[in-house]
């Protein structure tokens, strides 16, 4: 599917009519994953990169897509004060990211350690994939550099992102949680606007309603086939405690 394409699909979902839906299904039915821009074919290698808030669910995405045999966290290293379960960080390229995010108007001329640790994964895996909470301000500056970007957006309750953010003690200024949050969204949603390559959005409340339905919706994009020992992992992963 050619850009063109994609952005003619998703100028299609926009005049979608609910009314118009086929005889026998429910035009109240929300799906838990929208493929809205299809993955390419399986033989051209490929990189998943799991967008979204932080606390608003990149880790249960993660979690499926390493349950599912594509590889993330490649490089996780718990610290101190790393929850016992994996957040699958892959440490050494959110480093790289941080340096990024330490400079008030970073260009690509400054992303030197991040193409080098995506060019070694590249040399690794052929699909590989990694998530990025907050990474709104600078993803114009990650796409060019991964290797056939295919995007899965996650997107969570705001309530539901403080709740956790409030449970672990991150955020004493609610004002202030509130205008950044804001921030990191608008600037997250403006940039999947105009994102014409492979895309998925996920429902972070309608995975954990139903894992099973939501990951046999996010496999054709993946392109993976589960059997049904890689689907209960998968939907286990989901649905552990701590997430």
């Amino acid at each position: 599917m050619t850009a063109k394409d994609c952005t003619s699909f998703q100028h299609d979902l926009l005049r979608f009519d609910p009314t118009q839906t086929r005889e026998g299904q429910n035009p109240r039915q929300i799906e838990p994953a929208l493929i809205l821009c299809e993955a390419l074919s399986d033989d051209v290698p490929r990189t998943y990169q799991v967008l979204g808030l932080g606390r608003g669910g990149t880790s249960a995405i993660c979690a499926i897509l390493h349950s599912l045999g594509i590889p993330v966290a490649i490089d996780w290293k718990p610290g101190l004060n790393w929850p016992a379960y994996c957040t699958y960080e892959d440490t050494d390229l959110n480093d790289s990211l941080r340096v990024l995010e330490a400079m008030p108007c970073p260009t690509s001329a400054d992303t030197a350690r991040l193409r080098a640790a995506i060019e070694k994964r590249n040399a690794a895996y052929s699909v590989w994939g990694f998530k990025t909470p907050f990474a709104s301000r600078y993803q114009h500056l990650i796409a060019p550099l991964v290797r056939n970007l295919h995007v899965i957006y996650v997107g969570r309750d705001l309530v539901a992102i403080l709740g956790r953010e409030v449970a672990y003690g991150d955020w004493l200024d609610l004002g202030q949680w509130w205008r950044r949050t804001l921030q990191l969204e608008r600037m997250l949603l403006w940039w999947l606007s105009e994102w014409t390559g492979p895309l998925v959005c996920v429902s972070y409340e309608r995975l954990l309603k139903d894992p099973e339905r939501a990951i046999r919706k996010l496999s054709p994009f993946l392109r993976v086939s589960p059997n049904e020992v890689q689907l209960a992992a998968a939907c286990a992963a989901v649905t552990r405690p701590g997430k």
